[in-house]
């Protein structure tokens, strides 16, 4: 697993993120609906840099709060280490990577992170599992690296004060035509964008 190790939202990491699929865009990269992808990251490119004007809201905040209590009840139950990290860098392609809440590299287990204030969330996600609109993000991990073979997606809401954490295993396994869709479309992707910025710098 080819890790990127300055945090995440420090200068570095937004440098490297510029032009980049990421796991919020695997889901356009999954989706056979038309798109702006190519423009995202194309605007990107020619910018030099991604737009860092991100706005935090309370649920936003909720998250960058509590991750770290998250992960340490975590560690405290499973017995897993884990280790920060800013992203994983793919194994095939310069253009993709993934930008892990915590990794255990020796087990190839990757740890996503979601935070909720929204009890009635919390324990959908505990009955119903992880909820559609992150799926591609946590699919992405596997796509990324040949070497995860599960994500744990962690659930922390402070307010459930009897569970308040706990953690669903999607394993390799039963993801595998997302993840060949995944690899087969990023290099379309690369080329209509190299194609696409020399039209448009000509």
């Amino acid at each position: 697993m080819k890790i990127f190790k300055p945090a995440q939202l420090s200068p570095e990491w937004w440098d490297l993120k510029v032009g980049k699929i990421s796991g919020t865009r695997f889901g356009q990269v999954l989706s056979k609906k038309k798109n702006r992808l190519v423009y995202e990251l194309m605007n990107e490119i020619i910018a030099g840099q991604c737009d860092m004007s991100i706005f935090v809201d309370d649920n936003m905040q909720y998250g960058i709060d509590n991750e770290q209590i998250a992960l340490d009840l975590y560690t405290e139950q499973s017995g897993i280490k884990v280790e920060k990290v800013g992203a994983i860098l793919s194994d095939f392609f310069e253009s993709h990577i993934a930008s892990a809440d915590g990794v255990n590299c020796e087990n190839g287990i990757v740890q996503e992170v979601k935070c909720t204030q929204n009890g009635a969330i919390h324990l959908e996600r505990f009955f119903e599992g992880v909820d559609s609109s992150y799926l591609p993000q946590c699919i992405n991990y596997f796509a990324v690296s040949k070497e995860v073979k599960e994500v744990h997606f962690i659930s922390y809401c402070g307010y459930r004060t009897e569970k308040p954490m706990f953690w669903k295993v999607l394993k390799r396994e039963d993801f595998q035509d997302k993840i060949k869709l995944g690899l087969a479309t990023i290099p379309e992707i690369e080329i209509e964008l190299k194609e696409k910025i020399e039209q448009y710098s000509f």
